[in-house]
Order: C-alpha cells, then structure tokens, then sequence
C-alpha cells in the first residue's frame, strides 16, 4: 500500500507527523556567524511539492553534520517527522537586491547589501 504524503498548503505548527514528498528547489547556507563564518547556523531550502506550493525549510546547526552531505539542490525527497514552527519573520516581498558595499570603521570590515521590500500587506 503506498504511504499517503501530505501537501505543503496543508502543514501547520504542532504537529511531528507530517510526511512530504518534496523537491529542493533552492539552498543556500543561512546565518553565518562573524567569530566562525565557516560554520553556518542553518541550511536554508525552498522546498515545492507535486502541487506547486513551496514553503522556506532550515536544517538548524544541531542537525547540519547528519544532513549537510545527503541533501542536494534539484533532488526530490521522501521527509518524516519533523517540526514545524510559524514564521513570523516576514515583514515584505523581496523586490530588489543591489550589489555588495563594504566600508571599514574602526579597524572592521563590514560588508553591506541594500535589499528593497515591497510591504506585503
């Protein structure tokens, strides 16, 4: 009997039973921390089911050694039991992204990218 998966739209907070069956549309390393920029936080993902929805996903620090070297950008995975949290970091649509500037003050380097949000309310 084939195992039912569960759509994206569908996925709500609370729950640790969810199984998806996804593609890893986008990755890209998260937060990097400026005392170790060689060990990101998070592995960030865009993920897309057979639907067409697609939902942000992090892989945190605790979990990047077991997953780092199994996950790969374009491939389509089975996921189970795992957690789900709401996002309330959203605050627009990314509208525009200009290139890297970066000053020095002080003795420190700090690197700057402008990025311009279209509120989305």
């Amino acid at each position: 009997m084939a195992c039912a998966f569960d759509p994206v739209k569908k996925v709500y907070p609370g729950r640790q039973t969810w199984r998806l069956k996804v593609t890893i549309e986008r990755m890209w390393g998260g937060v990097f921390p400026l005392d170790e920029p060689a060990k990101p936080f998070s592995i960030e993902m865009v993920l897309l089911d057979s639907e067409g929805v697609k939902v942000q996903a992090s892989i945190r620090r605790p979990m990047l050694k077991k997953f780092k070297d199994l996950v790969v950008e374009g491939e389509v995975y089975k996921m189970y039991f795992f957690g789900v949290v709401r996002n309330l970091d959203c605050i627009g649509v990314l509208t525009a992204v200009y290139a890297e500037k970066r000053s020095v003050r002080d003795g420190r380097t700090t690197r700057v990218v402008q990025m311009e949000l279209l509120d989305d309310k």
